[in-house]
């Protein structure tokens, strides 16, 4: 699979979604030209002129108060200015996709993505199910089911939903009750992500709150590894199933 259209298609995605939120708002900007050539993108190719104009709209102030104004909703938004950052990068005809440009990019919000793939001779197939809504209706009819992957945005705890305000991280905990305590038999295994940015934000205060704000009864503080080990045994906690075997890893 190549990924470097779907990176492509990301940053554009990325940077549309900002300029769109500012004329939503009727707010002016500076960089309007480079704007009308980024909405004429398709996302299929990346040129150094392209990354200029990403480049320029990213210095923008009206954009950097966009981003800053939907933080709190966005989980991807560490990813988007993941790839701003380094827009110039992605212009050589010899790039190849990293594992971070991987991990960051955007697919599809919706449906099930299935992935097929081969390690030491053993064949894999990986489906990905999302949103909640379609994974509530497929979680029943799935069998020979050996694993079940469930990845959570660990420094995403502060984040909120746009329409109620409230913590996306109570969501994904609400999601993993249901898995766990499914009818279907298989291995579980939790993906705590982002924890470096995690780190970086749950020890500093100026970056981030303590884990007080989404989990009141934390007390903890600052302490990362205490707010790491919280967060994971919520998630575990969660499950009511004797028989259910839950392994637990942190990735960056």
């Amino acid at each position: 699979m190549s990924y470097k259209p779907i990176i492509f298609s990301s940053i554009i995605s990325f940077m549309m979604f900002l300029i769109e939120r500012i004329e939503d708002t009727g707010i002016e900007f500076h960089a309007q030209e480079a704007a009308a050539r980024i909405g004429k993108q398709d996302g299929l190719s990346y040129s150094i002129e392209t990354a200029t104009d990403i480049s320029v709209l990213w210095k923008d102030s009206a954009i950097r108060q966009a981003f800053t104004d939907v933080s709190k909703h966005r989980s991807w938004l560490d990813s988007a200015k993941y790839f701003f950052d380094n827009a110039d990068r992605f212009t050589s005809s010899s790039y190849i996709p990293s594992d971070q440009d991987i991990l960051r990019c955007q697919t599809s919000d919706t449906g099930i993505i299935e992935t097929i793939f081969d390690v030491d001779g053993i064949p894999f197939r990986m489906f990905d199910i999302r949103p909640r809504s379609i994974r509530r209706k497929w979680i029943h009819h799935m069998s020979d089911i050996t694993a079940i992957i469930f990845c959570v945005d660990i420094s995403g705890y502060d984040l909120v939903r746009e329409d109620d305000g409230s913590y996306l991280m109570h969501d994904w905990l609400i999601s993993f009750k249901e898995i766990c305590n499914s009818s279907l038999r298989a291995g579980i295994v939790l993906f705590l992500n982002k924890i470096e940015l995690f780190a970086v934000k749950i020890q500093n205060s100026h970056i981030g709150p303590d884990l007080s704000v989404c989990f009141p009864d934390y007390t903890r503080g600052r302490d990362r590894e205490a707010a790491q080990r919280s967060i994971e045994n919520k998630f575990v906690s969660q499950n009511e199933d004797p028989r259910n075997h839950i392994s637990a890893f942190s990735l960056q």
